[in-house]
């Protein structure tokens, strides 16, 4: 068994979970997304071209799995998410011969079948297939187990090395360093015996428990506003029935009661890597695409950067006038759109500058022609 994950940042592209074809099979145990940005933002979680998860995600808001998602056999689970949005997905994946454990599973039903029938036929019978039953039942559930998830630790319990459990007090999954006999020290205080799988949930939020009193309403715990959640016996309140805008205290609309469980999940909030902010995506997009495109078909005063598609068929032949203030690196492209500068010509006015080095306006005659205009500091060039 081993546990993985893929994280997905602020990307609008699809991460992929894939189940191998005959021998592997995963289950989701861990989902947290947290959305930095000022406006609702959307993930999706999809299981082959099945949309199995969608949630909305409030501004600075942000969503905890609750339920596991199994992946069968050959299959894809993809996560994808919008901008400023951060999805984490931790899940395991062990290597199994599928084969053995469906015949197990198979001879498990068939053994309970025949125990039951047994159990009506004689006393000795039925205890013998009740026992037979239960065995059965234990290795079908063993190995469904072992497909799923991790089992939780045990104080007192041997584990072998490379052993899996689920940490019953951080929830987290470690993994056993050595073989342990008798292990009594849970495995997120003994860095010695365990190592830690929590790979995607790890830091990312914490959880306290409060038992309230009789008329309780303030619970005090250090958080990022807007990063919280606060669940009261189990339940998730409402964000209008708390009040959390001070990052040390929360207090409650309705006043608790005597040992109500109050549970205070905090999200880190962490600045997301490798991404570009909205400003310098514009900026980037622009020296990609530099141009302003616009088609034209009667006289106009080219603006730099401007790409214009003349029509000369249309109305008839037309002026375009250079931009009268021009600076070093302008550019102006007019292009031939109908294909008839030959017999209907574009006249380029040069508006004060010199073009080629002349102190003439320039016709454009040439059928299919694009010509790029180029300012150097002192003429245009083309």
């Amino acid at each position: 068994m081993a546990f993985k994950s893929i994280t997905i940042a602020g990307s609008s592209t699809d991460a992929i979970i894939t189940t191998n074809d005959e021998t592997v099979e995963s289950v989701v145990n861990s989902l947290i997304a947290y959305n930095k940005d000022a406006d609702e933002q959307t993930f999706t979680i999809k299981l082959g071209d099945d949309v199995i998860l969608e949630e909305k995600i409030a501004a600075a808001g942000s969503y905890k799995l609750t339920e596991k998602i199994n992946i069968p056999l050959s299959s894809e689970l993809k996560a994808t998410t919008g901008a400023n949005l951060t999805v984490t997905v931790g899940y395991y994946a062990q290597t199994i011969d599928v084969n053995a454990a469906l015949t197990s599973v198979q001879q498990a039903v068939v053994d309970s079948n025949t125990s039951a029938t047994n159990a009506a036929t004689s006393e000795t019978n039925a205890n013998t297939s009740a026992t037979d039953a239960e065995e059965s039942k234990d290795l079908a559930q063993a190995i469904l187990d072992g497909v799923n998830v991790s089992p939780e630790w045990v104080s007192g319990t041997n584990y072998d090395k490379y052993s899996v459990v689920t940490d019953p007090t951080d929830y987290g999954t470690y993994k056993a360093k050595v073989a342990l006999t008798d292990s009594t020290v849970e495995p997120h205080s003994s860095a010695d015996d365990w190592a830690s799988l929590n790979i995607s949930a790890a830091g990312l939020f914490s959880e306290t428990e409060i038992v309230a009193t009789e008329g309780q309403t303030e619970f005090t715990v250090e958080y990022e506003v807007g990063a919280i959640e606060v669940y009261r016996n189990g339940f998730k309140l409402l964000t209008t029935d708390y009040v959390a805008d001070n990052a040390t205290s929360v207090t409650l609309v309705e006043s608790a009661v005597e040992d109500d469980v109050i549970v205070i999940v905090c999200y880190e909030v962490a600045e997301l890597a490798n991404t570009y902010s909205k400003s310098v995506m514009d900026t980037k997009l622009t020296e990609v695409n530099p141009y302003n495109y616009v088609a034209k078909d009667a006289a106009y005063t080219a603006l730099a950067k401007d790409w214009i598609f003349a029509d000369t068929i249309t109305v008839g032949v037309f002026n375009i006038t250079l931009p009268a203030t021009p600076v070093i690196g302008d550019t102006v492209v007019i292009q031939d759109v109908k294909a008839s500068f030959d017999t209907a010509p574009v006249t380029v006015l040069r508006n004060g500058s010199t073009i080629m080095g002349v102190e003439d306006d320039m016709t454009l005659d040439i059928v299919n022609e694009t010509t790029v205009f180029k300012y150097t500091g002192s003429d245009w060039r083309i």
